[in-house]
């Protein structure tokens, strides 16, 4: 059994060292250049950049069939003019689809 001692010079028994991995901010290693990821329920309109990749819905539209109708965008694709109606149409980000790259940028190479 190892002794430590804590900052007030009191010793304590500790049974199991520690990991021995220095903790680090990981705030440091965030890219000061990247965007913020939108939050789902994010709208744009027909025409419009998609500001996230994910599933996009047709909201708002309840005069026509294609009320609903999902659609795959990646970021900065336009969202396009309603499929049934040619309208422009209101756009809802319903699903986020972050990529793997996204999620390790910075933090070494992938395999």
């Amino acid at each position: 059994m190892r002794t430590q001692r804590r900052a007030s010079r009191e010793a304590v028994h500790v049974c199991c060292p520690g990991p021995g991995v220095a903790l680090c901010d990981m705030t440091d290693r965030t890219d000061p250049t990247a965007m913020e990821t939108p939050a789902t329920g994010t709208r744009v309109m027909s025409l419009q950049q998609a500001p996230a990749v994910g599933t996009w819905e047709v909201i708002d539209h309840a005069s026509c069939a294609g009320n609903g109708r999902l659609k795959a965008l990646t970021r900065g694709e336009t969202a396009p003019l309603g499929e049934l109606c040619g309208d422009r149409v209101p756009w809802q980000l319903s699903h986020l689809a972050p990529s793997v790259a996204a999620d390790h940028y910075g933090a070494g190479r992938l395999p």
